[in-house]
């Protein structure tokens, strides 16, 4: 079940909305079934069988990297601990889970949208500018359909 974890200010995620108006992200053809839209990760990732590596977005967008590193620094909740970064734009979500997380993610939504909860195991949770624990290895979760854009981001080790 997600769990509330903080109100954070509209302002500070204009520095990330800003870099990805500029430098959109690509389409992840790779996340097919987990949903649609533009979704890249940042940091370490895993991919089929293959040891964790350093994502290619990592060192091809060192300022969005170093925008998500700071965004985090300042706003995730005190002791917790990531090696990765999804970062979606506009990505409708099906239901799945994250069979490569290990524990809590921590999720957030921003942007200029309305609608587009974080389904948790049939729990709806209003993401926007609040950021949300949950453990997507082990829970259901989906977003619900929104108007305008909407971006999210996804803290989480693999």
């Amino acid at each position: 079940m997600a769990r509330f974890v903080a109100q954070h200010a509209p302002e500070s995620f204009q520095p990330l909305i800003d870099e990805l108006t500029q430098h959109t992200l690509a389409t992840n053809y790779d996340r097919a079934m987990a949903g649609t839209g533009k979704s890249q990760a940042f940091g370490v990732i895993r991919r089929w069988s293959y040891r964790p590596w350093l994502s290619r977005n990592t060192w091809m967008r060192p300022r969005l990297w170093q925008l998500l590193q700071e965004w985090g620094a300042a706003h995730l909740p005190a002791g917790f601990t990531y090696d990765a970064i999804q970062v979606n734009v506009d990505f409708q979500s099906k239901a799945h889970k994250d069979k490569g997380n290990l524990g809590d993610s921590y999720i957030v939504g921003f942007g200029d949208y309305t609608g587009g909860e974080l389904n948790v195991s049939e729990a709806a949770h209003d993401i926007r500018h609040r950021g949300h624990l949950f453990n997507g290895a082990r829970e259901w979760h989906w977003t619900s359909p929104w108007q305008g854009t909407r971006y999210s981001l996804v803290f989480f080790s693999i």
